[in-house]
């Protein structure tokens, strides 16, 4: 369990035994959620980072 935040991208990933949920500070200060399932691998993204094109790709 634990929480990554990446300061340069500006997403926040949170994990849980079960869970993953990973949302992004957007261009207008908004938070945007981005993945909210079960534990998600996150070898695609760089340090605990999940791209867009990166979940596509796993959820296609």
């Amino acid at each position: 369990m634990g929480i990554v935040f990446n300061d340069t991208a500006k997403t926040i990933a949170l994990h849980t035994k079960n869970s993953s949920y990973q949302m992004k500070v957007g261009t207008l200060d908004y938070l945007l959620h981005l993945y909210y399932g079960p534990v998600f691998p996150w070898s695609c993204g760089r340090s605990g980072i999940l791209s867009i094109p990166c979940l596509m790709a796993k959820t296609i």
